[in-house]
């Protein structure tokens, strides 16, 4: 790993850390303050706007971002790109903002929440991350991310204090979204130019296209807490629940996902150059690494979830412990889908390939929430979600293989070295649950002996990132 493409990588889990994790700091707290009822009102609520935040969107970011990689080098065409993203998605915001409000007006008691929620459809304007992703400028997104993020967390424990407070919870979390997008127009002025004969209609078919997939996936992750809430009996708890499970599910992925962001564009410039070597050998180097993180993540929410959870949510929350190891093998699957289909598809310009494997994924989604959401409320959601991310991924994968721009079994050759290793934490993480008190010493406990038993098993079993890694930590200690 280059010593910038290094960096880029750790600015941009810092970031995405920061999006996804820092609601792990004020879980605890709105778990007890708010309870499983009012964490899930917000969850069916965010899950209504989501959708228009989708189309204020309208595939605009995958597109602008691959586009700018595409011209990285280019500063009036990068100029260009960007006006032109940004005038169609301010179009696209005003629609969307017309429309939200005449459908909040039936939504009775959840008007309010509504209401202040709106102010996440305005902010889809406000966000320029896509232009910073695609000139791989990971550290500009982790910094102001870190102050807004910080200033937010603050907010929550002062200002948070009673049941009755999930108004100012709401407001808060819109507040300090939309000032984290303002401070991303600071310092614009380096990295855009001044252009001429703007045409916000120019590239609005491409984004189309890329609104198709992001549609698909929007069916299959928000629609099953809309359901969840449209199924529920008076109470929103099981979206709390679900809400709750899916948020460290999410955190999780954060550190198999962001590799694949930061490669994404080099992907996009290699593809671009007739490069298709170099293309291939990012795609193994980011299968491999998801596996190894995959295979670690399923082994510490297996082992860990039944003790951490009640410590961490409080009792009320039990049941996420449950969600979240049902949920575990979403791990690999959704991160050999991401590789595919952010790593691959996209930037290579197989749009149409991306577009069918989630469409197919989320027609699956949709039949399976009617059947088991009736059924088993949020345990029904995850299994529909695990089998509809299954589809996408094998339609994926056999597609990818039929292109022939990478060998696809190399993607495969080095599982079953990282199945064997979590199989023998998983046995030595079993052995002590039994052993030790369930206590945040023991969890810690726990977890350390899974994280240096996988990491053990791994070299036992000669593997070469994890040797790599190994080689070159102890090279920077020598020459310190």
């Amino acid at each position: 790993m280059s010593s910038n493409l290094g960096k880029n990588y750790i600015s941009n889990t810092i970031y995405q850390l920061l999006v996804v994790i820092m609601p792990l700091f004020t879980m605890p707290h709105l778990a007890r303050v708010l309870g499983a009822d009012g964490v899930g009102t917000y969850s069916y609520n965010y899950s209504i706007v989501s959708y228009f935040v989708l189309f204020a969107t309208l595939g605009t970011s995958t597109f602008a971002q691959r586009e700018i990689a595409y011209h990285q080098d280019n500063k009036e065409e990068v100029s260009r790109i960007f006006f032109e993203t940004l005038s169609l998605r301010g179009i696209c915001v005003s629609f969307s903002l017309i429309i939200y409000f005449i459908v909040a007006q039936f939504a009775g008691s959840n008007k309010i929440y509504l209401t202040v929620l709106s102010l996440n459809i305005l902010n889809v304007f406000l966000d320029i991350s896509w232009l910073y992703n695609g000139l791989e400028k990971f550290t500009k997104l982790a910094f102001r991310c870190v102050v807004a993020k910080i200033l937010y967390l603050a907010s929550i424990y002062l200002f948070i204090t009673s049941h009755d407070h999930l108004i100012r919870y709401i407001f808060i979390e819109v507040l300090f979204t939309t000032i984290q997008s303002i401070l991303l127009w600071f310092g614009l002025r380096e990295n855009i130019e001044r252009v001429d004969g703007i045409n916000p209609f120019r590239n609005i078919l491409p984004a189309l296209m890329l609104f198709i997939p992001s549609l698909a996936i929007q069916l299959y992750t928000v629609l099953d807490k809309t359901m969840l809430g449209l199924f529920s009996t008076g109470s929103y708890a099981e979206n709390g629940y679900y809400e709750q499970a899916q948020g460290i599910v999410k955190a999780c992925l954060i550190l198999i996902t962001s590799m694949v962001t930061v490669l994404s564009p080099k992907v996009s410039y290699a593809f671009s150059k007739g490069r298709k070597d170099e293309m291939a050998s990012f795609m193994y180097g980011t299968y491999r690494y998801t596996w190894f993180i995959a295979m670690g993540l399923i082994v510490v929410m297996l082992c860990a979830c039944p003790i951490i959870i009640p410590l961490y949510l409080g009792a009320e929350f039990s049941k996420t412990s449950f969600l979240i190891m049902l949920s575990s093998p979403l791990f690999i699957i959704i991160g050999l889908s991401n590789v595919t289909g952010l790593q691959y598809f996209i930037p290579c310009n197989h749009v149409k390939s991306q577009i069918f494997s989630l469409l197919s994924g989320s027609a699956v989604n949709i039949c399976l929430n009617l059947i088991l959401i009736p059924r088993w409320q949020s345990a029904g959601a995850i299994i529909a979600s695990i089998i509809a991310e299954l589809t996408v991924t094998i339609i994926q994968l056999f597609i990818a293989s039929r292109y022939g721009d990478f060998k696809l079994r190399k993607a495969f050759t080095c599982c079953p070295r990282y199945i064997i290793a979590a199989v023998l934490s998983l046995g030595i993480g079993f052995i002590l649950r039994g052993m030790i008190p369930w206590t945040w010493i023991g969890a810690s406990i726990i977890m350390m002996a899974l994280i240096i038993t996988y990491l053990l098993a791994l070299l036992a079993l000669q593997d070469k990132m994890v040797i790599g890694y190994m080689q070159n930590l102890l090279a920077k200690m020598r020459t310190k």
